[in-house]
């Protein structure tokens, strides 16, 4: 204990004294740094000057460039920096095109969601520095901000929709799980890191297993970059199955404003306000505001005078500042709170899986909230190598709720559980340019740095077995039975990483890296038990036990671009996750193993018909060791979910399309094919073969299709468009290592029509146009089947129509 407590204070100036390092030692140059003196002048002169100079290649339109006059470029900077110096302030970007090229285009308004994405050059950030996605040698799905409107994805869970072998299951809205390609988090109430991480901007937002759901909301977002596999080396820990990165759109020197609203039929409704504004000019200081809040009925009715099931309340808040206070050094900070209230934490449930009505079985509703905190804060230093970058960062998650655990109409089993977890994170990254190798070897960058991850947890769990129901047949007082558990635990994570991109040729790039993990976890838990439930479940007295986890993650891909349009790739990644302890109704504290994982993985990226139609596809085996499985225990004749560990192989293909076959019509289409089972041999503590079963949540085929027509209305200045999006997914096991019927598949079929101008939206939707009853997940009842076939199936959302309307300003 004395490793964690020791550490964890040295971890707020660590980072900041590593990065006063770095600074004093990153002073050189690369070869294509040289003495520029170009003064402030037409901006089309100065590049044509600079191109002189350079040799850099850059493609503009020359209606772009009149009237603009460049900034003054002057001392020793490398010819990209000195384009992106000379363009500031025009209202013009600098984007790297394939073939070591360069061009100008505008600056889309960062409230501007007609902006024209769905082809264009895309940059990313999947490997922690921007490059376009054509170069990256990995599996990376991209949903644009404007995608998101436009397709009605409020929060994360909704990314999964539209990203192939990417699902979500569980109850409620906003604690709903990840699972990415057969790798799901089943661990439960534990401190370890979650399986897939969800991120923003870089920081993890569920840092540990017991607070995994993805309820990130989609508010004023750039994109989402979801990273399919082993993900440690580029974003730490948390990442064994993937990562999904939230993008948040930055404050910018232009005044902006918009406002969105929809009404539902549930009923519901939401409302979100977006504003930015400089504050100090010349990019000095700027400022982002965004809002959101949105509360709803549900869809599930729970009959007479009773609430709805499933109804919510969501609110959202991001305040943003970005500072230049010279060329070199932006600093960027923000401060965003998150609240997720919702009715039947256990969700409204079907009566059976094979039910196509959702009911809530339930004796009372449930009710939850989530809170999140998030502070953070980045320095980027343009050095004239590279980009030195130091992130700190605050999290607190807290979850509270009360529910029905027994799930029938008889006041059996009920839990109170309080669960609040804190993260202070920091991280000194250094981005390098590329440089020129002697003997015409190439070029080189590196990416290299460390990062501190302080993680506590803290479980409150009051159980009610139900003895009081069974005191009142025999005509006797409720005797306060209950079960209290308390857990403490405490992870302090250290990682080191560093790869290196090597191109021997420009058509080439080999990479390779490695991370090294380390992560000690620690914990302490008591349960007290009272009335009849001590004589069946005594009290397990106070009790400590602390680990270390250590692993080296290596990572390798090599990638040849055949053509300008065209891309192959081979990776090799590998994750890690570490192990821990869990303590299973309050009984006895049992361990886990670390979880590792293998990936080998070949892809493809092309472009064709002048960029009118784009077609990636990856095929990849991903075998994992200790997989941190869910099993059924049975502690004193109760059965309790237990983890243990399982090997399990997983191979699959995934396929994405973008098309504009002709003006006015855009589609996306994504297909997954996942093959997950477990490995030979794989036997669970209850003495099960579960070898070939199929772990939880990893259906089989996963498809989206989206397309959308415009066309233009000159006498209202606008474009009609229709919209239809289609999501279709197979059956998937809903427990892993346990004797149960599967979760069956759905489809669903929304449709969306309207008016959109340049500074208003208006659009009629309709979601789950035909009704569809699905399941998204399974609950286990402690007492009897309850429905007939052994577990019950968490209910999607029913039929719902609206408006929305958008304002900008």
């Amino acid at each position: 204990m004395g490793l964690y407590y020791m550490t964890k204070k040295m971890l707020r100036t660590t980072a900041l004294s590593a990065g006063i390092f770095m600074f004093a030692t990153l002073d050189g140059n690369t070869q294509d740094s040289r003495i520029i003196d170009l003064p402030a002048q037409p901006l089309g002169n100065a590049i044509s000057a600079l191109s002189s100079k350079t040799g850099l290649s850059v493609v503009v339109e020359a209606g772009l460039v009149e009237g603009k006059t460049s900034r003054a470029v002057i001392g020793e900077i490398s010819s990209h920096e000195a384009l992106k110096t000379m363009v500031e302030g025009s209202g013009l970007q600098v984007v790297e095109l394939r073939g070591s090229r360069f061009a100008l285009k505008e600056v889309a308004s960062s409230l501007d969601d007609d902006a024209d994405v769905l082809l264009d050059e895309i940059l990313i950030t999947a490997r922690r520095t921007e490059e376009s996605l054509f170069d990256v040698p990995a599996s990376v799905v991209v949903v644009s901000g404007t995608q998101i409107q436009r397709s009605g994805l409020d929060r994360a869970e909704d990314i999964a929709l539209v990203t192939p072998n990417f699902n979500t299951v569980g109850g409620a809205p906003g604690t709903r799980e990840p699972s990415v390609r057969g790798i799901a988090n089943e661990v439960g109430i534990s401190a370890t890191s979650p399986s897939v991480g969800v991120f923003v901007d870089g920081v993890i937002t569920n840092p540990t297993a017991a607070l995994a759901g993805v309820s990130q909301p989609t508010l004023d977002l750039e994109r989402v970059e979801t990273v399919l596999g082993p993900s440690n080396n580029n974003f730490g820990r948390g990442t064994v199955g993937g990562a999904v990165n939230f993008v948040t759109k930055k404050p910018t020197n232009e005044f902006e404003a918009s406002f969105t609203g929809d009404i539902g039929s549930f009923p519901d409704g939401k409302g979100t306000f977006v504003v930015n504004a400089p504050i100090i000019e010349d990019g000095l200081l700027s400022a982002r505001l965004a809002f959101s809040g949105a509360a709803s009925d549900g869809f599930v009715s729970v009959g007479g005078d009773g609430p709805d099931q499933i109804g919510t309340e969501d609110y959202s808040l991001r305040f943003s500042l970005r500072s230049k206070p010279t060329d070199r050094l932006t600093l960027d900070s923000s401060f965003s709170f998150d609240r997720n209230q919702f009715d039947a934490f256990g969700s409204a449930t079907f009566s059976s899986i094979e039910s196509s009505e959702p009911v809530f079985p339930g004796d009372s509703p449930s009710e939850a909230t989530v809170d999140r905190f998030l502070v953070k804060g980045e320095a980027k230093y343009e050095t004239s190598i590279g980009d030195l970058v130091f992130r700190a960062n605050y999290l607190k998650n807290d979850f509270s709720g009360s529910f029905d655990t027994d799930l029938t109409a008889l006041d059996l089993t009920s839990e109170t559980v309080e669960v609040i977890g804190e993260s202070i994170s920091g991280e000194a990254r250094f981005q390098g340019d590329e440089f020129n190798l002697p003997s015409s070897l190439g070029t080189v960058s590196i990416n290299s740095g460390f990062s501190l991850n302080s993680v506590d947890l803290s479980v409150t769990d009051e159980d009610d077995p139900g003895e009081a129901l069974f005191l009142s047949v025999l005509g006797a007082p409720d005797d306060g039975s209950s079960v209290i558990a308390s857990i403490e635990q405490d992870v302090l994570s250290f990682g080191i990483f560093s790869e290196g991109r090597w191109k021997p040729i420009p058509k080439l790039e080999i990479a390779a890296g490695v991370r090294f993990n380390l992560d000690n976890v620690s914990q302490e838990s008591e349960s007290v038990t009272s009335g009849l439930t001590s004589l069946l479940l005594p009290a397990v007295p106070f009790e400590a036990a602390e680990e270390t986890f250590t692993a080296f993650t290596p990572n390798a891909s090599i990638k040849y671009d055949w053509t300008d349009d065209f891309s192959t790739y081979f990776a090799y990644s590998t994750g890690f996750r570490a192990g821990g302890f869990i303590l299973i109704a309050g009984v006895d504290l049992f361990p886990f193993e670390e979880e590792t994982a293998d990936q080998f993985e070949v892809g493809f990226r092309s472009n064709f018909f002048d960029d009118r139609l784009s077609v990636s596809g990856n095929a990849f085996i991903l075998n994992v060791e200790n997989f941190q499985s869910i099993a059924l225990t049975t502690v004193a004749g109760f059965t309790f979910v237990g983890v243990e560990n399982f090997d399990t192989e997983n191979r699959g293909v995934e396929l994405q399309i973008s098309a504009e076959p002709i003006d006015g019509l855009r589609i996306n289409a994504g297909y997954g094919f996942l093959d997950s089972e477990f490995a030979d041999g794989s036997i669970s503590a209850a003495g099960a073969d579960v070898s070939g079963d199929r772990p939880a949540f990893s259906p089989a085929h996963s498809f989206n299709l989206a397309g959308e027509h415009s066309h233009p209305i000159s006498q209202l200045d606008a474009d009609a468009f229709l919209r239809a999006e289609y999501y279709f997914q197979t059956d998937f096991v809903g427990v892993s290592a346990a004797e149960l019927d599967d979760v069956e598949g759905f489809d669903t079929l929304n449709f969306r029509a309207g008016l959109r101008g340049d500074n208003f939206e208006l659009v009629g939707f309709v979601e789950n146009a035909l009704n569809e009853g699905y399941a998204t997940g399974l609950s286990i009842p402690i007492f009897g089947d309850a429905g007939g076939e052994g577990v019950l199936g968490f209910a999607g959302p029913t039929r719902r129509f609206g408006v929305q309307g958008k304002l900008t300003f």
